[in-house]
């Protein structure tokens, strides 16, 4: 068996070296998937692979120096792109060969396609977009109803960022004031996607009226990184309305497209929130001003009412007044009629009735005298015949001694005549003094009895009457210092519970009305 020929590394190396040698000079356009990259003393280093049903069928290492890479991120920055190989990212880019004996096979990049990258994004854009149609993520924040003034406001954005600077000036140059609560969050890079989640979290535990999602402008590359699926399905899930502002100008982001709105730039967004007090203080004021026209109106037209009510109330008072002055004074006068005709009736009763009672007193008491003066001259002539008699006895028989024995029975006879007429006498005059004193009576009777009572009682009542009519007279009741207080119906308020703090009411004097509004109110019970 013959020995086998044995090779050095370095003659396999330069055999390597001589055949590629040819094909180092010449450029060739390489597309692939970054597998990995990273950056040494301004050199990027990175791994390119190529994957097909799901193994890799071929892997590479790349280099782009220095001065190469500056030059193909002055080109990208033209096309409004960030150049910088990522992980995950796929690239095409103008490669050469390069081997080394000691370093090895690696592909040295010289230039890079803005459009392959471009297309790449737009292309991860709208496969992104369409799942989140697909699962309805794209309907979810946008059905959730925003306050009409929200003053709680939940801002993810970087502190201090341009975007940040500018929400919060238009905020505070606007007057209104906002409560602005800001979770500082990194808008890009690779640590964007956990740092955003988390400030989503954070300002959903606080429940404000709105959540801002803010980034200032930059290049497509960098607001890309914004186009990410686990940021866009947190915000549709959000249980607070979403409002974003990404910054650009003529494309759409994916969280613009889950969002609950969407602004092209932080500014317009705010101006957004500035704008919904702006018209809700217009609405206001419109409404105050054809508030207080219709107010102005009705109070003109209610102030006439009630002016002329006052006016009413006042002249009918009056007339009511005069109307039962005139009715007492008629009731009076016909009492005084109805008086004077019962005296006269009465006197004239009372002077036949006296006039009666002196005839038939002065019969009677003639008839008492008569009978007396007859009573007297019978007694008289009886005891004068018998003292004739007894005289002529005595004459006839001249017994002195019998006459001396019969005088003082003849005294004390004449005696008894006399107390017997003055018995007589006094009876006549008690008589005729009883009938005077009856008479009396009677008179008295008649001039003060129950007609004079009643008259007097019926004078007394229509008197209390008009002074009553005169104490329930607003007006006198006004000038011992009351009012009259109606609101804004004309209504009369009667109690505390009829008025409330700000209602304007009309006070009405007895010599004109005032206009006030309640301030405060008391109830004395509570």
């Amino acid at each position: 068996m013959p020995s086998p020929t044995i090779y050095s590394l370095s003659d396999i190396t330069n055999r390597l070296a001589s055949i590629l040698a040819p094909h180092e000079e010449k450029a060739f356009w390489v597309q692939a998937e970054v597998a990995s990259a990273s950056t040494r003393g301004g050199h990027v280093y990175a791994t390119l692979v190529e994957s097909a049903a799901g193994r890799q069928v071929a892997k590479l290492d790349c280099v782009i120096w220095s001065r190469d890479h500056a030059r193909i991120a002055a080109g990208f920055r033209k096309a409004g792109l960030d150049f910088e190989l990522a992980g995950g990212m796929k690239a095409c880019l103008h490669c050469r060969l390069s081997f080394h004996a000691v370093f090895g096979l690696k592909l040295v990049v010289v230039d890079a396609d803005p459009r392959f990258v471009l297309g790449e994004l737009e292309l991860r854009r709208r496969e992104m977009i369409e799942r989140l149609q697909a699962d309805g993520d794209t309907a979810r924040n946008a059905a959730l109803p925003v306050s009409a003034l929200p003053l709680r406001l939940g801002l993810i954005t970087s502190r201090d960022s341009a975007a940040y600077n500018d929400i919060v000036k238009t905020l505070r140059d606007s007057g209104y004031g906002f409560r602005l609560l800001l979770a500082d969050a990194l808008m890009q890079g690779e640590k964007a996607e956990a740092s955003i989640l988390r400030a989503i979290d954070a300002l959903e535990a606080l429940a404000p009226d709105l959540v801002i999602v803010a980034r200032g402008g930059g290049n497509r590359t960098e607001l890309a990184s914004l186009d990410n699926e686990r940021v866009a399905r947190r915000i549709a899930a959000c249980t607070a309305p979403v409002w974003t502002a990404i910054g650009h100008e003529t494309d759409t982001s994916v969280l613009d497209v889950v969002a609950h709105t969407a602004f092209k730039t932080p500014t317009a967004l705010a101006e957004g929130i500035v704008t919904r007090y702006r018209d809700a203080a217009n609405r206001m004021l419109a409404a105050r001003t054809a508030l207080l026209r219709e107010w102005t109106h009705r109070i003109e037209t209610q102030r006439t009412l009630l002016s002329d009510d006052i006016v009413g109330l006042r002249q009918g008072s009056r007339k009511l007044h005069a109307f039962s002055r005139s009715e007492l004074v008629s009731t009076a006068e016909r009492l005084h009629l109805a008086v004077t005709e019962r005296f006269a009736s009465h006197d004239q009763r009372l002077a036949v009735a006296a006039r009666h009672l002196r005839i038939k007193a002065e019969h009677v008491v003639g008839e008492a005298a008569e009978r007396a003066h007859r009573a007297a001259a019978t007694l008289r002539d009886a005891c004068v015949q018998q003292l004739d008699g007894a005289w002529r006895l005595l004459a006839h028989r001249s017994v002195r001694l019998r006459f001396e024995r019969v005088r003082p029975l003849f005294e004390r006879g004449r005696g008894a005549l006399a107390r017997a007429a003055d018995v007589l006498r006094r009876g006549t005059r008690t008589a005729v003094l009883l009938r005077r004193q009856r008479a009396a009576l009677l008179r008295q009777r008649l001039r003060g009895g129950p007609a004079l009572s009643r008259i007097s009682h019926l004078i007394l009542l229509n008197e209390q009457r008009a002074r009553l009519v005169d104490a329930h007279d607003p007006v006198n009741a006004m000038k011992r210092g009351f009012a009259i207080i109606t609101d804004a119906r004309q209504r009369v308020v009667r109690s505390v519970a009829d008025a409330r703090p700000g209602d304007a009411v009309r006070i009405a004097f007895h010599d004109g009305t005032a206009d006030a509004t309640i301030t405060h109110t008391e109830d004395q019970h509570v």
